[in-house]
């Protein structure tokens, strides 16, 4: 049994070898034949790659995507050209001939095309889709009947005319090339070359085969009735049968040309009565509306177009035809074609996108009928102007075209008065045209009228400035010829002009240089173009400064004149910075600190983060959840010296574009402790939807709720805000026009009725107990000094600096309970208007007309308000502080204390002294304090102003805040002593010493 029982053992033991053994040789075979179908696989699939990066190779070469495929294509069609004027030249031989290819020149030329030829229809093969349907393109039969005929001629030594007027049909790509050159632009060019291209290579084409069968004859006639015609008179005879009138002189006598003429004479019939009416249509010189206006040599006129309403129409001719205007001979025709168009958008419908859409679409419509005019439109959001109307191929910036965004420059100068509270009030005033209303009475409006009548002018230095920097000329012109010179159009030595904003010492001035003058009328600028060293330097009284009688300023003026005339509008973006090796640099959010701001990393003091252009602060982006507070987490947090935006909006509303009134707040020429916060109260919705172009930008917080809420209010330390903006995007979808700002006029009143214990306010903004984690107090970037707390107490919301947006001008007169103005008050007569406190978007009709009479003025606007709005300032990087130390700032500080009560100008002051240009004065109606709604701008005070407590002076300065320091004596110290300590004004974008 034992030995059964081993042997039993052995034998399933040895079955399970023979088992194991038959896997083993079975298994290689197996892996062998994937390892076979794996190779094939790789193999097919790199031959399939080849095959299609080859074919992909083809397509992007034949379909002139690239500057190499556009080189061929149009070379493929000037050979093309080539070979048939080839065919001219040998269609004045028999239609069979023997040559000899190596003494017949044109011979030689043809085969030489035609191997080129051969090679373009391989590489149009190999990029087709459809192998079966490239037999059947045109370019294809021509290529069959054309291309073997010359290999044949030479292998037998005889040439054969053939069908080689096939080449003929190359030209119907004739409008396809020029597009490519970029000559063809406009609809109407497209056509008219469509037109003639296809009537031209069809006649030519007819009048090839006419005469290959009239020279040849019949083949069932043996040949033998054929007749000698020229491919001119086959020409001529065609163009006769077409038109129908046929001589009877030249006439087809085979029957092959005479089948051929029966049909082709319903064909060519049809086309000529429909093609060349269209063609002489489009080609004459007819006026699309004759008959409506005739023009008058030496008069010009400009059209108003688009949302014409009383409104509209009356606020832009009461700045048009302004008598401050220099004399103009201009008539206002409102049809017909004209040297400028005006488009007018409408400010008040409820749907921006579409009324942006229908001006596009009539810029179009008017480009395509005149691509020369010069077109002035007004676009409601920013995202239509850069997407759509500046990727119109007739748009020329160079010719004129320009572009006004109201949303972007509303916003914009919205954005500037959280620096510099009543700043826009102080841009739009500079624009509008405002005739002089003398007041007798020592009142604010005096002060404020005799500002708001002066504008912005431009007019070319007179060569007595060429070589002298520009605060050297500032003063100049301020002291001689009593002008405020504020920016210049410089022309580098590259030919390219900028505009150019207190530029500083190192600037010198040029022949033909553009000033920007801030005066009363046209006729006091004159004096710059006219002052002459040598015969007006004696002078004092500016108003004797005339043109003179010397030669070199008679030339010059001729020169000029002609500059002026012929130059066109150049650069805008100004020196836009870009690192091409920089790297974002990534920024750790603390769940502790405020959501969106950033903790102070330990870098290089003068090493900041901006976006890839360099113009803005820059920050990783972050998501809406790591911004938004909770009213607790608000009420915590230490707010002080920031930016409170109470907006409107649910998720149905339209956007305002909102990044346009953060970016001027996050320009590189702050430094980063300098910003404000930014927090934002309203629908969580709608700010989602503003999200995506905000998220980029550091120290930008959302509480959501609504801004009639006292409780949000006082969550966000609104009393303790540097700034309160109050926006709506539900102004337009209600029809009353009485009820349009009805949400931003009551938030403004309860944010003005609320009352406030001060005291927690300021111990949390002044305690280190209150600090958050991550801002480190003892640094100089994160001290009072700097602008983060405010330093007067706020104890009522009537002393809360307010500004807000109207869309119904006659609605500023609810905005104040306590003035006196007429409900018929212009708005710029209002004290709201007047102190900043109320922003409405119709005051920016006056800059269509302004720009029609400077076009560089809208570069200056924009510079000032530091509204560099790029649509792709995404990428971050690390840019040092001295690339980006030379962009102008607004600043407002105090007078010294010996100027008190004494007639001074603040911008006699020279210029040399402090990089700064004085532009105007913030003067309050009390003398010893400056109340937010009892303060007004002066632009250009005159000398005879006497200063008192109230005064801020306003100065367009170069570089960062921090360039220039301002002392005042210390108050207890008697100025006239001569004793005591000077101190530093504090000063920084808007907060006042």
């Amino acid at each position: 049994m034992r030995a059964t029982g081993a042997e039993q053992s052995r034998g399933e033991k040895g079955r399970s070898n023979a088992n194991t053994l038959y896997l083993k040789r079975g298994a290689p075979c197996d892996h062998h034949r994937r390892v076979e179908a794996w190779r094939e696989g790789r193999r097919r699939a790199n031959e399939v790659g080849w095959m299609t990066s080859v074919k992909d190779w083809a397509g992007v070469m034949i379909s002139a995507q690239t500057l190499t495929g556009r080189v061929l294509v149009v070379l493929v069609f000037a050979l093309s050209i080539g070979a048939l004027v080839i065919y001219f030249i040998d269609s004045s031989d028999p239609i069979e001939s023997c040559q000899n290819f190596y003494k017949d020149f044109t011979l030689q030329i043809d085969m030489a095309f035609n191997v080129f030829f051969l090679l373009y229809f391989g590489l149009r093969f190999i990029a087709a889709n459809d192998k079966l349907w490239f037999w059947l393109e045109v370019n294809s039969v021509v290529d069959f009947f054309t291309v073997p005929p010359v290999f044949v001629s030479v292998y037998l030594n005889r040439s054969w005319l053939g069908l080689r007027f096939l080449r003929a049909l190359r030209l119907i790509q004739f409008s396809e090339i020029l597009q490519f050159l970029n000559i063809l632009k406009t609809s109407n060019s497209i056509k008219l070359v469509n037109l003639c291209s296809i009537f031209i290579s069809t006649w030519l084409t007819a009048a090839g085969f006419i005469h290959l069968v009239e020279n040849s004859g019949d083949p069932w006639e043996n040949f033998q009735n054929s007749q000698a015609l020229s491919y001119w008179e086959c020409v001529y005879l065609l163009m006769v049968t077409m038109s129908t009138v046929g001589y009877g002189d030249v006439y087809a006598k085979t029957t092959l040309g005479r089948l051929f003429m029966v049909f082709f004479i319903l064909g060519g019939l049809a086309m000529f009565a429909s093609y060349v009416p269209e063609i002489i249509e489009l080609i004459g010189n007819r006026k699309k509306y004759g008959g409506s206006y005739s023009a008058v040599n030496g008069r010009k006129h400009i059209v108003v177009c688009g949302h014409i309403t009383l409104e509209s129409v009356s606020n832009f001719l009461k700045d048009f035809l302004h008598k401050d205007r220099d004399d103009v001979n201009v008539e206002i025709v409102f049809s017909i074609i004209g040297r400028c168009l005006l488009d007018l958008a409408n400010k008040y419908c409820a749907d921006p996108d579409a009324e942006d859409a229908s001006n596009i679409m009539r810029v179009i419509s008017i480009k395509n009928y005149h691509p020369k005019i010069r077109i002035i439109t007004q676009m409601l959001q920013y995202h239509n102007k850069s997407a759509h109307l500046l990727n119109i191929p007739s748009w020329n910036w160079k010719e004129g075209d320009d572009a006004i965004c109201l949303a972007e420059l509303k916003l914009g100068f919205i954005a500037q008065s959280c620096l510099a509270q009543g700043l826009s009030t102080m841009l739009a005033n500079l624009f509008s045209m405002r005739s002089f209303i003398k007041i007798e009475e020592d009142t604010w409006q005096k002060y404020y009228l005799e500002g708001v009548s002066n504008e912005m002018y431009t007019e070319y230095l007179s060569s007595a400035f060429v070589g002298l920097s520009f605060p050297v000329i500032c003063e100049l012109c301020y002291v001689k010829l009593k002008l405020l010179l504020i920016a210049i159009e410089y022309k580098s030595d590259q030919r390219e002009s900028s505009t150019l904003i207190n530029p500083g010492n190192h600037v010198k001035m040029t022949e033909g240089t553009l000033g920007f003058f801030i005066a009363s009328d046209a006729k006091e600028v004159k004096r710059a173009l006219f002052y002459c060293k040598a015969c007006h330097d004696d002078i004092s009284d500016p108003k004797r400064i005339k043109k003179c009688g010397c030669k070199k300023i008679a030339v010059y003026l001729k020169r000029t004149n002609s500059q002026l005339y012929h130059q066109r509008k150049k650069q805008r973006n100004g020196n836009m910075r870009n690192s091409p090796n920089s790297s974002p640099k990534i920024m750790r959010h603390d769940p502790l600190m405020i959501p969106g701001s950033e903790p102070i990393e330990s870098m290089d003091e003068n090493v900041k983060k901006y976006d890839s252009t360099g113009m803005f602060h820059w920050c990783p982006s972050k998501d809406i959840e790591r911004v938004t507070l909770t009213r607790s987490e608000a009420a915590m947090t230490v707010l002080s010296g920031h930016v409170v935006v109470c907006i409107f909006g649910d998720a149905k509303s339209a956007l305002i574009g909102v990044r346009n009134f953060v970016m001027p707040l996050r320009a590189s020429n702050f430094h980063y402790h300098e910003l404000k916060h930014i927090v934002f109260v309203g629908s969580l919705e709608y700010l989602k939807r503003e999200w995506e172009t905000l998220h980029n930008f550091p120290k930008v917080s959302i509480l959501p709720g609504t801004p009639l809420s006292r409780a949000d209010l006082r969550a966000v330390n609104i009393n303790l805000c540097d700034m309160c903006v109050i926006l709506s995007a539900n102004q337009n979808n209600i029809d009353d026009a009485s009820l349009q700002d009805k949400e931003c006029i009551l938030a403004s009143l309860n944010i003005k009725s609320m009352q406030f214990d001060d005291s927690i306010g300021l111990l949390q903004a002044n305690s280190q107990g209150f600090t958050p984690p991550g801002m480190d107090r003892s640094s100089p970037e994160n001290s009072p000094v700097h602008g983060l707390v405010r330093q007067t107490s706020v104890t009522t919301g009537a002393n809360i600096p307010i500004i807000t947006e109207l869309v119904n001008d006659s609605n500023v007169q609810f905005l104040d309970q306590d003035d006196d103005d007429d409900p018929d008050t212009e708005l710029y007569l209002t004290q709201p208007f007047a102190c900043g406190t109320a922003f409405a978007v119709s005051v920016l009709d006056s800059l269509m007309s302004a720009m029609f009479f400077s076009e560089n003025i809208l570069s200056v606007i924009t510079e000032q308000s530091n509204l560099y709005a790029l649509q792709n300032a995404i990428d971050g990087f690390i840019l040092t502080v001295s690339t980006s130390a030379d962009k102008q700032t607004w600043e407002t500080v105090g007078f010294p204390l010996t100027h008190i009560n004494k007639q001074t100008n603040c911008c006699s002051q020279s210029s040399q002294e402090s990089n700064s240009v004085r532009m105007g004065s913030r003067r309050g109606s009390c003398s010893h304090c400056i109340c937010p709604k009892n303060t007004y701008y002066c632009i250009y005070p005159s000398k005879g102003t006497r200063l008192n407590m109230s005064i801020r002076c306003t100065y367009c300065k170069l570089g960062f805040f921090n360039r220039t320091t301002y002392f005042t004596q210390h108050p207890d110290v008697d100025p006239d002593s001569g004793d005591g300590e000077a101190t530093p004004v504090r000063r920084g974008g808007g907060t006042f010493g």
